[in-house]
């Protein structure tokens, strides 16, 4: 399972969907990764606010799952998925889809495993699977 910064984000907000998920997914020995742009994604926030005890948190929240770095193939996936997306939304960046997506979408599809996302609508038009919570 690719764990999206959406879900990332839940767990840091103490949601409780998103530790049930948690939970399950460690019950059923599902394995789950982070995409280094959910990273970036949550470093950022973290950054912008200059708030120590955040830094801290996502540092926790991260330290738990493997990072997946954006290697050529992760990038080549990326740029297809999204011009397949932006074709069939009529042109170029028409489809909305946001690059960091692309690149989160494009390791799910490189690991052959859903996203976990709240952020459903962005994932389906690259054409991976998604798993909501």
């Amino acid at each position: 399972m690719i764990l999206d910064t959406s879900y990332l984000l839940a767990l840091l907000e103490h949601d409780e969907a998103a530790f049930d998920m948690g939970m399950t997914m460690y019950e059923r020995s599902v394995p789950a990764r982070v995409s280094v742009t959910s990273v970036f994604e949550l470093f950022y926030g973290a950054a912008l606010t200059l708030d120590d005890e955040e830094r801290r948190q996502v540092r926790n929240v991260l330290m738990g799952y493997p990072w997946v770095p954006i290697d050529d193939e992760i990038a080549r996936l990326a740029a297809e998925m999204v011009a397949a997306a932006d074709r069939d939304a009529g042109g170029p960046e028409q489809s909305g889809v946001e690059d960091n997506d692309a690149y989160i979408g494009a390791t799910a599809r490189a690991y052959s495993e859903p996203v976990l996302t709240r952020n459903d609508a962005d994932f389906e038009k690259l054409g991976v699977d998604v798993e909501t919570f």
